[in-house]
């Protein structure tokens, strides 16, 4: 019976995360609102150290998430404009370098889910995420914040890609010099 409650609470806690987070943007973004900005910024901080903290489980699951946007980015460039906002209009260029960026994060974040974290990939993820959240609250620099969050998963990957290279693999003899 506790194994089937398990994955209903994992459900149930990230989508109070996703609640709290959201909450967090709402009040920034709505400024006159019943609570203050600094309310916002501290419901984002507690996100942001949960996130942290629970930072080896979301790895698995980020790449879904982050695919179902590149298929709203996928969407964006036939229609012209973003799925839930008509009126909004989205240069064709600007969704297809939003959905191949979405893509390639994709990717690189499934990578790092293959192995232990590293704190390149840690801080990687984490600034993807600050990155991801600072394009949603402003819409102007989100063609910016999604290109630096990439530089950041790019950055962790190269550095785990010289470190294994570096590193003989584990059984691999390696040559010795002998004069």
């Amino acid at each position: 019976m506790t194994r089937r409650l398990l994955p209903a609470g994992k459900v149930i806690l990230v989508t109070l995360w996703f609640g709290l987070v959201l909450a967090g943007m709402v009040i920034i973004l709505e400024p006159g609102g019943y609570y203050s900005p600094p309310v916002g910024w501290v419901l984002l901080l507690v996100a942001a150290v949960i996130f942290f903290v629970t930072m080896d489980r979301w790895v698995k699951a980020l790449p879904g998430l982050i695919a179902l946007g590149a298929l709203r980015s996928c969407l964006t460039i036939f229609t012209g404009h973003l799925p839930e906002k008509p009126e909004k209009l989205i240069p064709t260029l600007e969704a297809i370098a939003m959905t191949a960026f979405l893509i390639a994060s994709a990717f690189l974040i499934f990578t790092f889910g293959e192995r232990k974290l590293t704190k390149p990939h840690r801080v990687a993820l984490f600034a993807w995420m600050f990155s991801f959240f600072w394009s949603m609250t402003n819409e102007p620099k989100t063609l910016i914040a999604v290109s630096v969050s990439f530089v950041f998963l790019v950055l962790a990957w190269g550095f785990d890609l010289f470190q294994r290279r570096r590193r003989p693999a584990a059984g691999r003899r390696v040559p010795t010099s002998t004069s």
